[in-house]
């Protein structure tokens, strides 16, 4: 298939067709300056090793973002919807996966300069604390997806080339946001238990299954052919459900790491258990269950010894009375 102005595209001409976006270029390289500048040079002074993996994941994001927006990946990228599709993929899971795992946020707040004091301050706004909600994340991931696939926004981008920017802006923002409290690197305010992690790691694999879905099941051509469709919707649904696991196999390797936190249930679930236990006759102290943990093996067996002391002294008092 040959394109207006564009070779056919083969292997060769993948690894050949370039184009360059000068600003991308500069901010990425200031960028990268800046975070090596900072975790390799400052935060030493203070007495703070930096992780090199960290800093590993932060430039391998920026380098994935520099070949998904100046590769053959975007050039082709609107004459295949399979191409594209992978360029959404990219844009939405791997870069901002990649980019949480530099852990941006906590080099900023690292140390006790100024620009840590006024980054920590900025982490407590109600600002940061709205637009960090995982369910407000949820659905924009969701609302991103959906609107940029099943609606007429394809072909609207075909004919006003300027909506491929804000497509990419929305599709880094909102996988950014989806990711950042599910990965739980950053020291945001609101920490979320692990099985809660999980769950709406299910949920978003859910939306990509969706929308996968009803792309292959699509009888309605718009700017690409339908077999293209097909093939786009084929990989969101195999491809972005895969990446997608492979995410929250990393979060429950966190969890399983985290020795602290290997039995939290989350708020809710953990004052369903205090009102069983307080149904059961159990001592429920919130004192020192916040300080210890009620799944703590002493505090555990020692809430065990009150139950059963409880229930001998109910068995007595109903032998003795007449």
């Amino acid at each position: 298939m040959e394109m207006a102005g564009l070779p056919p595209l083969t292997w060769g001409t993948a690894m050949s067709t370039w184009h360059l976006r000068p600003v991308t270029d500069a901010v990425l390289i200031v960028s990268t300056a800046l975070y090596v500048y900072r975790a390799h040079r400052v935060l030493p002074r203070h007495g703070i090793r930096w992780p090199v993996g960290r800093t590993v994941s932060f430039v391998g994001a920026l380098a994935v973002l520099a070949v998904t927006l100046q590769s053959s990946i975007d050039v082709y990228s609107h004459e295949f919807f399979w191409l594209h599709m992978i360029q959404h993929l990219l844009l939405i899971m791997v870069v901002p996966v990649l980019f949480i795992l530099g852990q941006p946020i906590r080099l900023l707040t690292e140390s006790t300069d100024l620009v840590s004091e006024h980054c920590s301050r900025a982490l407590l706004s109600r600002v940061v604390s709205v637009i960090t909600f995982p369910l407000l994340a949820l659905a924009a991931y969701a609302a991103v997806l959906v609107g940029t696939h099943l609606t007429g926004f394809m072909q609207s981008m075909q004919t006003n080339m300027w909506l491929h920017e804000v497509e990419i802006v929305l599709y880094l923002g909102s996988g950014y946001l989806f990711f950042l409290p599910l990965l739980a690197h950053e020291p945001l305010r609101r920490e979320l238990s692990y099985p809660l992690r999980v769950f709406l790691l299910f949920l978003g694999m859910t939306v990509d299954t969706v929308v996968g879905v009803m792309l292959m099941m699509t009888a309605t051509q718009g700017a690409f052919p339908l077999s293209d469709i097909h093939t786009g919707g084929g990989i969101m649904w195999v491809v972005g459900d895969g990446l997608m696991f492979a995410v929250t196999v990393l979060v429950v390797a966190q969890w399983m790491r985290d020795t602290e936190r290997q039995n939290d249930t989350g708020k809710w679930l953990e004052a369903a258990r205090r009102s069983t236990l307080a149904g059961l006759g159990m001592e429920v102290d919130t004192a020192s269950d916040s300080e210890a943990g009620i799944d703590d093996d002493e505090a555990a067996l020692a809430a065990y010894n009150r139950m059963l002391a409880k229930l001998n002294q109910r068995s007595s008092g109903s032998e003795h009375r007449p």
